[in-house]
């Protein structure tokens, strides 16, 4: 069954969770929950086993089960800042990233940001939906979250320092070390969060990747193959996670 994201708000007493909203028609028309069901949801970072008691209109009734405090076993973070592409292809991004399961996605505005591609209010809220929905269909634990559009050299300046916090800009080139070179083990001991970089299509300038290089991040490629701007976020973030996953359960 897949993952629902509840607010707290949705515990009533002890013992129940009222589930309504987006979710309603979602369990009702779409997965056809009835009564005796069981539901997972996530709510306040612990996992929720749900028995469906009743449907009424507009809102389901739910007992809980039980409740796991240990909400996620890969302790990692993921954050992802992507160059601003067109609307289309950052509702590609966000959808997929939100499948993936990572702590934040941030816009980023960059050298070759085309200003029209800035996203206002509307733009956002959008993107918020889109990344629950992809955490829907994924069973994911952990819901990404959207952060407003930041400067890229502004975002680097503030990373500067952390030593807790490792970065990661993908460009295309052989002479950059390839992805494989910098995740292992001791990758995993040193590092508590991630912050990886995705460029426009055009890709990063000389300026910004000089500017990355000064504050220790690590500039890499993912191989031989030239991806599109979009297409090489959804790859570069899953081979990421998926290598992370396994080396923290040696």
């Amino acid at each position: 069954m897949r993952n629902l994201f509840l607010d707290p708000s949705s515990i009533v007493g002890k013992s129940k969770v009222i589930i309504n909203g987006e979710y309603y028609p979602y369990l009702k028309n779409v997965l056809r929950v009835k009564k005796g069901s069981r539901l997972t949801a996530i709510i306040s970072a612990k996992i929720y086993e749900l028995c469906v008691e009743k449907i009424e209109k507009n809102k389901i009734v739910c007992s809980i089960v039980s409740i796991d405090k240990k909400c996620d076993t890969f302790q990692i973070r993921l954050n992802v800042y992507q160059s601003l592409l067109k609307f289309k292809k950052m509702d590609l991004v966000v959808s997929k990233l939100g499948e993936i399961g990572i702590e934040a996605f941030t816009p980023v505005i960059c050298d070759r940001t085309v200003p029209r591609d800035v996203p206002g209010k509307t733009r956002l809220e959008r993107w918020k939906r889109l990344a629950s929905e992809g955490g829907k269909s994924s069973g994911i634990l952990r819901l990404m979250k959207i952060e407003p559009p930041a400067q890229f050299l502004k975002i680097i300046e503030n990373m500067d320092g952390k030593e807790k916090e490792s970065a990661i800009l993908f460009t295309p080139g052989s002479n950059y070390p390839h992805i494989l070179d910098i995740l292992n083990v001791n990758f995993l001991k040193i590092f508590e969060s991630v912050n990886i970089f995705f460029g426009p299509e055009g890709g990063f300038t000389e300026r910004e990747i000089e500017m990355f290089s000064r504050i220790g991040g690590n500039v890499i490629n993912m191989g031989s193959i030239t991806f599109r701007s979009d297409t090489a976020a959804i790859i570069g973030t899953g081979i990421i996670k998926i290598i992370l996953e396994k080396i923290s359960q040696k």
